[in-house]
């Protein structure tokens, strides 16, 4: 008895088009980047301000594989967790950003894998 077989048209250009998005998921630093853009600035809005200092060292950065939001001057780790022995109490503001924009976030990460999906075309 004779097994079936398929064929499949166009599996060359599937196979290409399988690999390229398979290196575009390799390297999400575009969508990182607009996520901790996102993410930075509900920071730089939570941020503490008695100069405004703090709030100006907001930034984030995005890499092939994460997003990073930081603050750089010296005290934000204090604002952000507090200091029990210096009766410094937490005054969160990164953290609650990143929940506070979580939707937003979400939605940058959908649209860029819907567009890697949508590029398989596969004809």
């Amino acid at each position: 008895m004779a097994k079936p077989s398929v064929t499949l048209e166009g599996g060359d250009h599937l196979r290409r088009d399988l690999k390229s998005a398979a290196r575009k998921l390799d390297d999400l630093s575009a969508a990182h980047e607009r996520a901790g853009a996102i993410v930075a600035a509900r920071g730089r809005a939570n941020a503490p301000r008695r100069s405004g200092y703090l709030a100006s060292t907001v930034a984030a950065s995005g890499t092939k594989d994460a997003m990073e939001a930081y603050a750089t001057a010296v005290y934000a780790g204090v604002h952000e967790y507090g200091w029990s022995a210096r009766h410094i109490r937490a005054q969160p503001f990164l953290r609650p950003a990143i929940e506070d924009t979580a939707g937003q976030t979400t939605r940058v990460y959908t649209a860029e894998l819907d567009g890697i999906v949508g590029s398989i075309k596969g004809d």
